[in-house]
């Protein structure tokens, strides 16, 4: 099956290890989402991943939670330096360079078979092998010129992720390059949650440079409250979220631009047209599930993404779109 509707990565919250992360730009100012409201017994904040990422944490004591966050912090580490693409050495690096991996991390080796299963559900709109054609466009854009449309079509014939072959190792297809910067932020914020939990620290939110995953409850036992910025305007938000044990990622057009300003860093590779949705908010059981399914659903059409929201379990949706208006899944929170 060839690529479908896909979304390219989001450099502002998805690529990792780059150089571009703006310090003394906080990500709650500056990211899709932030949370309002808080005044925690523990709050940290770390460059991780290309952004900042910020745990708030409450009903486990000052000390017990700067323990936590500290393991929390730890282990994100750890699996970004398995899950980037950005450092040759590293197992991702590898298998883009060589085509092959015999070794597969455990991490790694889970996100590949779940970045199949979103590929499958999703009808192809989500798919990591847009590495070729992402790199291109990054590479035109730094130019500063532009790619032509046979020149863009000619690299979707390397976009393809069931020519991903999982088995005895993984073996890419002849010029196939993997990313996994559509769903590994949010599973490593998942994992750092875990890891909050296991130190006995229940109740915090993990803000991943807008991918959110929230555990328990706020100050006061009241939910943590996260606001949705708009794709028009930094300063102008479009919602507020409660969260309680649920992730919300959201993906939007505003975040990076590339072919010269012609079109968004989200390419649909069938069409190669801008996609209708410029910004996607997704509220999900998990974080990985959350940032996958913003991925795609930025690049699919409205009454697409609404039909799939109806068929998974605890998945709600809003979506923006480019005439100004707003579409919500029927579960959304009002």
């Amino acid at each position: 099956m060839t690529a479908s509707e896909f979304v390219a990565s989001r450099c502002s919250r998805r690529c990792f290890l780059t150089a571009g992360a703006a310090l003394g730009m906080t990500v709650l100012a500056a990211g899709p989402c932030r949370a309002i409201g808080l005044a925690q017994d523990y709050q940290e904040t770390a460059l991780l991943m290309g952004t900042f990422v910020r745990i708030d944490v409450t009903g486990c004591g000052q000390a017990r939670a700067q323990d936590a966050v500290a393991e929390a912090f730890a282990t994100a580490r750890t699996l970004e330096a398995e899950l980037t693409r950005f450092d040759s050495s590293s197992p991702l690096g590898v298998l883009n360079s060589q085509g092959a991996l015999q070794d597969v991390p455990e991490h790694l080796a889970l996100l590949l078979e779940k970045s199949r299963l979103v590929h499958r559900v999703t009808a192809g709109s989500f798919d990591p092998s847009i590495l070729p054609l992402l790199s291109a466009l990054q590479a035109s854009n730094a130019r500063g010129e532009r790619l032509s449309h046979r020149e863009l079509s000619a690299l979707l014939r390397h976009v393809n992720y069931d020519r991903v072959q999982q088995g005895a190792g993984v073996r890419l297809g002849e010029g196939m390059a993997l990313t996994l910067d559509g769903i590994a932020k949010g599973y490593i914020a998942q994992k750092m949650s875990l890891s909050l939990k296991k130190s006995g620290c229940s109740n915090h939110l993990v803000n991943a440079g807008g991918d959110l995953v929230a555990s328990g409850h706020a100050e006061g036992g009241q939910p943590w409250r996260v606001a949705i910025r708009s794709p028009h305007s930094a300063e102008q938000m479009q919602g507020v979220v409660s969260l309680h044990d649920r992730a919300l990622a959201t993906s939007g057009v505003y975040e990076q631009r590339l072919n010269q300003g012609s079109g968004s860093h989200l390419v649909v590779p069938r069409t190669l047209n801008r996609p209708e949705i410029v910004s996607a908010s997704v509220l999900a059981p998990d974080g990985m599930l959350a940032d996958a399914l913003a991925t795609a659903f930025s690049v699919q059409a409205p009454r697409a993404v609404l039909d799939l929201c109806a068929g998974l379990k605890g998945v709600d949706c809003m979506l923006m779109l480019g005439n100004g208006s707003v579409v919500r899944s029927a579960g959304w929170p009002a």
